[in-house]
């Protein structure tokens, strides 16, 4: 095989040299404050944070793992601690609208002062209007009141009892009114006597008995009456009693609260509530309450007196920052909850109970957006409290109409607020497609990158990170070789070989359990052999399946060869990825050519186990046979490609240029080394295209040349856009040193065929051929071979 440019040892691995690290171990580190190669993402945090108009919340945008979360609640509580601590809320009892509970806002602190001081309010209220009315001056005046009612009843009946004897009738009084009887000589007539009367004696009675009836009405009016004018001089003093207390208690809180017009109009439909209440406070009586709900009907009796301290501020240092991780409708704005009594579900002011938004209001609320959207009714009803600028406690149940139960709706409370979600781009390009309040509502887009430059700079951060959460989680500190095996995983994570990966919950899983490995030989420092240790076992434990391909190839299972030539057959390479693991390995492509009119077919295309990534490939693959060969003749060929022995479909192009190569090496009849893997997307002019995944395909094909015995001439051809994505495994890197192993970067598809064939290419001439006995002059004779036979049928 002639000579081709291949990589060197120190381009397939970029080491981290321990001179660049200024430090033995990260004792000798500073903890980092912020966050790591984020520049773009902390500037628009930061001028998201700031920026007080309508609309501009913010969505964070990026992989997860890159410690958005984190980062928003350290970055918010900064900004929050510099910013004023919002007002505390209060449900307080509608006297006018029992169903509508008023909210009343005071100053951080103050809400909780409020209830204390409505509980004495109430308890004084409670001890001292039973007391006033059993006082001695009550008492005295009531017992006036009482005479002059009953002297005043007296006088009346005597003087109904009068005309009644002086018109020859006695008055008894019985229990359901009085009855009259005619008398002589004082006692009552019998009714033998009545009997023996003369008619004009009996008309005489008759007559006299009317007038007694009728003067008894005028009694009973002026009786009743008087009863009225008792009752109504009871109530008055009753009212001007409780007056002198009610006034005195109430007084000294609406001067306290003379300012806070919401709590001066409460505080006087209260006073007015208890005026008209007051017999609720007198003397207990026995109302025959059930024993056990004494204590619940007590207490209830005075429930609406009581005040909801629905949201205290008093221990914030600043606006709050809340991190919801659970925002169901409920759990995000609020609810009114029931309780069961007596077999009924009950509820009250008192059951009103906050939301993430209520306990955010006046600072921040973050939240993730997936968590959000798995709960439409929580998006609706945030996006509707954002627009109105006010939150309403509602139930489910009343705008599904699934339950009938009494409910109440209290005021809503105004909202200041500002939202933060963390999401990546697939659900923010959802949401800005589909959702046409998104916008209005979340102008600032803070996006995370998922890699960072990999400079002095950064790698001194990269350091200081894990010196933070070694000394957060009381982990042993990690000496220099370990900080640089770490940084070769990042780049690696980062597939990039000028890159960190900025994903750190990979990153930390391997400080994790290295830190374990370093315990388990009783290390005071966590090594670079702990690094490499944790990494190998982290792939060992989820590797399973990478090792039973690997033993299926080498059993002949999977029939791939590492030696010799064949034609139309060609090493390509896949990868795998199992979200914990990902790896590569070389499947057989084949490509069988001959004479016809069917063009080039795929036979997973064909049986549709291909995806559309893939059919695009192989479209592209066929104009360049066009283009390349059938520009003075027409393009009369038939061709399969497969890939051999894969029955779970396939999607990608990387594998196009090793199908390209497998079909001219078909066409022409040239074969083509089998200790040669190839990977690589080609375009309609030739040009070989980077891919994913090579350092996984470049290790998975080793591992196959390792399994069969390494010749010294086998190896992989990568894209040349790829070398920067290289970051071997150091057994490859020293195979490649030792020459057992080969990388071969091409920019063409020409530069793979010379590779592959170990035959010059050949450059089109300007007679419009190409030179004798290369591949390009061998394949386009064949083809015009194939047009004059096709001439000829």
């Amino acid at each position: 095989m002639a000579k081709y440019y291949e990589l060197k040892p120190e381009e397939v691995r970029n080491i981290c040299s321990l001179e660049i690290l200024p430090f033995q171990s990260t004792k000798e580190v500073q903890s980092l404050t912020e966050i790591v190669g984020q520049e773009r993402a902390v500037h628009s945090m930061e001028y998201g944070l700031r920026i007080d108009k309508e609309g501009y919340n913010i969505f964070m945008v990026g992989p997860s793992g890159t410690g958005k979360a984190t980062y928003a609640q350290s970055v918010t509580r900064k900004i929050a601690r510099t910013e004023p601590v919002p007002n505390d809320w209060c449900y307080v009892f509608n006297f006018e609208h029992q169903d509508q509970p008023l909210a009343i806002s005071f100053l951080a602190g103050e809400g909780k002062i409020f209830v204390q001081r409505m509980q004495k309010l109430l308890q004084n209220l409670i001890v001292e209007i039973p007391q006033i009315f059993e006082g001695e001056d009550y008492e005295r005046q009531k017992s006036e009141l009482l005479n002059n009612y009953q002297n005043t009843r007296e006088d009346l009946m005597d003087e109904l009892a009068n005309f009644a004897a002086d018109k020859g009738f006695i008055l008894q009084e019985k229990k359901n009114g009085i009855i009259t009887m005619p008398s002589i000589d004082g006692r009552p007539i019998t009714e033998e006597e009545y009997d023996a009367l003369s008619e004009e004696e009996k008309e005489v009675y008759q007559k006299a008995s009317e007038a007694i009836q009728e003067k008894a009405m005028d009694i009973f009016r002026r009786i009743r009456k008087n009863e009225r004018n008792f009752k109504e001089m009871l109530e008055e003093l009753d009212h001007l009693t409780g007056s002198m207390i009610v006034e005195n208690l109430f007084g000294e809180f609406l001067e306290i609260y003379n300012s806070n017009s919401a709590v001066i109009q409460y505080l006087l439909a209260y006073k007015k509530d208890v005026l008209a209440s007051l017999d609720e406070f007198r003397e207990k009586e026995d109302r025959g309450v059930i024993p056990f709900l004494e204590d619940e009907d007590e207490e209830s009796k005075y429930l609406r007196y009581q005040v909801n301290l629905f949201i205290d501020n008093s221990e914030l240092q600043g606006a709050p920052v809340i991190y919801e991780t659970n925002p169901t409708f409920y759990r995000l704005m609020g609810r009114v909850e029931y309780v069961s009594r007596v077999g009924s579900l009950v509820t009250s002011f008192l059951q009103i109970k906050p939301g993430a938004v209520h306990k955010a209001n006046g600072g921040y609320l973050i939240l993730s957006v997936r968590d959000l959207l798995v709960n439409p009714e929580s998006w609706s009803a945030l996006k509707r409290a954002m627009k109105t600028e006010e939150i309403q406690i509602e139930n489910l149940g009343d705008s599904y109409g699934l339950v009938a139960v009494a409910s109440i709706r209290p005021e809503s409370i105004p909202l200041k607020l500002k939202v933060i979600l963390i999401g990546n781009p697939y659900l923010h390009h959802l949401l800005m497609s589909y959702d046409e309040d998104f916008y209005k509502l979340f102008k600032v887009k803070a996006d995370f990158d998922r890699s960072m430059e990999r400079n002095q700079e950064n790698i001194l951060k990269f350091a200081q990170f894990v010196k933070s959460y070694t000394e957060n989680n009381s982990l042993l500190p990690f000496e220099a070789g370990a900080i640089a095996e770490l940084v070769e995983y990042s780049s690696l994570l980062a597939e990039d070989q000028t890159k960190l990966s900025t994903q750190f919950h990979q990153v930390l899983e391997v400080v994790n359990e290295a830190d374990t490995w370093a315990r388990f030989t009783n290390r005071p420092l966590v090594t670079r052999s702990d690094i490499v240790t944790a990494i190998n076992e982290k792939k060992r434990r989820n590797n399973r399946i990478e090792e039973q391909i690997q033993k299926n190839i080498s059993e002949g299972i999977l029939m791939i060869e590492c030696v010799g030539r064949r034609i139309g057959q060609v090493n390509a390479l896949v990868v795998v990825d199992f979200g914990d693991h990902t790896f590569g390995y070389p499947t057989k492509v084949t490509a069988v050519a001959y004479q016809g009119r069917r063009g080039v077919i795929h036979i997973e295309r064909e049986t549709k186990m291909s995806g559309a990534a893939h059919d695009k490939g192989l479209m592209i693959l066929t104009n360049f046979l066009g283009a390349r060969y059938a520009q003075n003749n027409s393009l009369n060929l038939s061709a399969s490609l497969t890939f051999e022995q894969v029955y779970n479909g396939i999607d990608g192009d990387s594998a196009s240029c090793g199908e390209l190569i497998a079909l001219l090496s078909s066409v022409a009849q040239i074969p083509i080394y089998q200790n040669i893997a190839i990977t690589g997307s080609v375009n309609q002019h030739g040009e070989i295209q980077p891919i994913g995944g090579v350092t996984q395909k470049v290790e998975g094909f080793f591992k196959v040349c390792k399994a069969f015995g390494l010749t010294g001439d086998q190896g992989v051809i990568i894209p040349y856009k790829n070398v920067k994505n290289l970051m071997l495994d150091k057994e490859v890197v020293e195979a490649i040193e030792q020459k057992e192993f080969h990388i071969y970067p091409i920019r063409t598809v020409d530069d793979g065929i010379e590779i592959l064939t170990g035959i010059p290419a050949g450059h089109l001439r300007r007679d419009g051929n190409y030179p004798r006995n290369t591949v390009n002059y061998l394949v386009q004779e064949k083809l015009e071979l194939f047009s004059r036979k096709a001439e000829k049928d």
